[in-house]
């Protein structure tokens, strides 16, 4: 942190300061939210400029289920079969290999 740096502190020292000292986490909490909002208002501009990329951004993470980049990918409730196989090569000794048991849900 710039703070903790200018000071001539470790990070470490200046965290744990702020963490004991409620007004100090107030204040480093609203300076936060602070950067926050001028960031969405930059982003918002740009929108509002006609930034295509910019509203592509807000929408795909506003907008998930609509214009997210994430694929959804399920089994329609049913479970989901894994199978591993392996092989392990030891200098100087023979090649193992075997696969591991189905699995079905969350359990691997």
């Amino acid at each position: 942190m710039i703070v903790a740096r200018k000071a001539g502190y470790s990070w470490g020292a200046v965290r744990d300061a702020i963490r004991a000292d409620e007004e100090l986490s107030r204040m480093m909490q609203d300076e936060s939210e602070t950067v926050n909002d001028v960031a969405e208002l930059t982003i918002v501009e740009k929108i509002k400029g006609g930034d295509e990329n910019s509203a592509k951004w807000w929408l795909a993470r506003t907008r998930r289920t609509k214009f997210g980049d994430s694929v959804d990918i399920t089994s329609g409730g049913q479970p989901i079969k894994i199978e591993v196989e392996w092989r392990t090569i030891d200098v100087g000794q023979s090649e193992t290999s075997g696969a591991s048991q189905e699995t079905s849900g969350d359990s691997i």
